[in-house]
């Protein structure tokens, strides 16, 4: 008889930081500063299960999982009542919530759109230069919103790059969790 390879859990603790009775807001989500306390321990000392946050209930494996296992059997007994086959990416695709997408394709219309502004105030700006009567004041102006357009192009950037990466964890995660739930050990 094989013999069963298993890892060890690791004990639960509540963790001590301080920053999971308070909101995250929107700037502590731009500089990580929810991080900070994290950070500094593991500068000091090696960190423990306690220095982490908890991991939210959506995040977690056994949901991501469970959820997607239901949504498989849901789609294989609708596929085989109406004689298809059925499909795993639709299963994949029906755990992403519609909301968060719609978040993400948001953030890079804005992405698209501040990458257009840049073009144009650049426009504006080098026809100023080039003209003889250029009015000074558009072009300062053309440069500070060229500024602003281009921070606010890249944070939402940052957004949805990030929002896709925890998409994409959540996926992994679920699809390992169906794949180490049927092979027996």
């Amino acid at each position: 008889m094989p013999v069963k390879m298993r890892y060890n859990k690791l004990p639960r603790e509540e963790p001590t930081s301080s920053l999971q009775k308070e909101q995250i807001g929107i700037w502590s989500l731009l500089f990580y500063h929810w991080m900070t306390d994290t950070f500094k321990t593991g500068n000091s000392r090696p960190l423990q299960q306690s220095d982490l946050l908890p991991i939210e209930e959506q995040n977690k494996t056994r949901t991501l999982t469970e959820n997607l296992q239901n949504i498989w059997l849901e789609e294989r007994n609708a596929c085989f009542r109406g004689g298809k086959r059925p499909r795993l990416w639709r299963c994949v695709a029906k755990i992403l919530p519609l909301l968060e997408i719609m978040v993400m394709v948001l953030f890079g219309m804005v992405g698209s759109i501040c990458a257009i502004l840049r073009c144009l105030l650049l426009g504006v700006i080098l026809s100023n230069l080039n003209s003889n009567k250029g009015d000074k004041t558009v072009m300062y102006v053309s440069a500070v919103l060229m500024a602003v357009v281009i921070i606010g192009g890249r944070i939402f950037q940052q957004f949805r790059n990030w929002m896709a990466e925890v998409m994409g964890q959540r996926i992994c995660c679920a699809l390992r969790g169906m794949i180490y739930s049927k092979v027996k050990m």
